[in-house]
């Protein structure tokens, strides 16, 4: 700790916001007060297959690293991100780069989202648990309110959004700036079906904005009939967020990127700092987004459902059944499972309960024991002693199984 003298007239709680001073620090699993990572990762909802830019993953053509002009790192990087958004407009199939705008990952499209749209203390966003967090972490840390409509469990095991709900909430409720959808949801893995999503877009009383976070599409079936993409041509109140983290396994060079018409989009740009994507961060995603790039995250994606299918097998053998991991919830349509976890005896009117005590015990034995890392959701809404086990390659499955197959017996 530093010796330096305090100043006897500074106050913290002056300076600082009082929301910031009371809110929680947001940690991820890479978080340095996190302990070290574990062996098998799946925590995150990386792409366990690899990365479109590794050159075992390739495909055709030379080493990314051999595109990158290394030589002009002492000049600032392109502010505009042109070449970029030219590749996400032919990607995407979109009609100009003015529909689109990137940001250090899509984490960093929410936060612009929300400090362009919501003025702190008196606008508020929806949001729809069990979702990502990140949504009511940002909104409270701009001052901003947060609106919850809570999904649904259907008979099956899905979850459903409480439609009639979100548009009354949206019909009377004008500090409503923001709606955030995640389709497919994490940790839910269900798609919302493009008849919901118009219902919203379509009602006159709400003026604000719905943004559709699509960061795991690629990972569902038919992801283009399935993505919000394809009705930006027709609604100007539409916000499509993407990323190159999930599906492309590019999680490490932080790109995401949001598409809506370009007064939208020209509104954003106000908002984000420039030079927010560095030369050689550029330069990676225009390879990712390359023939060859695309061609290579296409394998990855398929080896990623490949191993889904997998995986929810593994899930169901009745030897883990009969120790209480239950089937897969959700949609099955993302990176990653959500996994119930139930008491090892039944209650005695013979029903099946989940245990979340027990299902934290699950979490730390397979990292404490197995060196395998899974993410316990229990607090989230629905989710009640769930797990989120990200989707791995099939060495870190048969290992996941073996070591399911012990901590069962906690």
């Amino acid at each position: 700790m530093s010796t330096a003298l305090v100043p006897s007239h500074f106050s913290l709680h002056f300076a600082v916001r009082k929301n910031i001073l009371a809110f929680p620090k947001y940690v991820t699993s890479t978080s340095d007060d996190v302990q070290e990572r574990a062996a098998v990762l799946l925590d995150a909802n990386e792409n366990s297959a690899g990365s479109c830019l590794a050159p075992e993953a390739e495909i055709g053509g030379g080493c990314p690293q051999d595109t990158i002009d290394l030589s002009n790192l002492n000049r600032y990087p392109s502010a505009s991100h042109k070449s970029l958004r030219q590749r996400i407009v032919q990607w995407r199939r979109l009609e100009s780069i003015e529909q689109v705008c990137v940001g250090s990952g899509a984490s960093d499209i929410i936060d612009v989202i929300i400090r362009a749209t919501c003025t702190p203390g008196s606008a508020s966003i929806l949001v729809t648990p069990p979702t990502f967090d990140f949504y009511r972490v940002c909104a409270r840390l701009h001052d901003v309110g947060v609106t919850e409509c809570s999904q649904e469990m259907t008979a099956d095991g899905d979850f459903r959004l409480p439609i009639d709900h979100i548009c009354a909430a949206l019909s009377t409720d004008e500090r409503i700036k923001v709606v955030f959808l995640a389709s497919p949801g994490n940790p839910t893995g269900s798609l919302i079906p493009l008849e919901q999503i118009l219902r919203i877009l379509n009602l006159k009383e709400f003026r604000g904005i719905l943004v559709v976070d699509e960061a795991y599409i690629d990972f569902a079936a038919a992801p283009e009939r399935a993505s919000a993409v394809q009705l930006l041509a027709k609604y100007n109140n539409l916000i499509v967020v993407q990323s190159l983290s999930k599906s492309h396994g590019l999680a490490g060079i932080r790109v995401g990127m949001a598409m809506a018409h370009p007064i939208l989009i020209s509104m954003l740009g106000k908002v984000q700092m420039p030079y927010r994507l560095s030369s050689v961060t550029l330069g990676l995603a225009c390879e990712a987004l390359s023939a060859d790039g695309l061609a290579r995250a296409t394998e990855l994606q398929r080896q990623v459902v490949q191993n889904r299918t997998r995986l929810t097998q593994l899930l169901i053998d009745p030897a883990l059944a009969s120790s209480g991991i239950g089937p897969p919830l959700g949609g099955l349509a993302a990176n990653f499972v959500l996994v119930p976890i139930y008491a090892k005896q039944p209650s005695a009117s013979g029903a099946c309960q989940r245990d979340d005590a027990r299902a934290k015990r699950i979490v730390w034995r397979l990292r404490t024991s197995h060196d395998i890392a899974v993410r316990h959701v229990g607090g989230q809404v629905g989710c009640s002693a769930c797990v989120r086990i990200t989707v791995g390659t099939v060495s870190e499955l048969k290992a996941l199984h073996t070591a399911l197959r012990h901590v069962a017996e906690c």
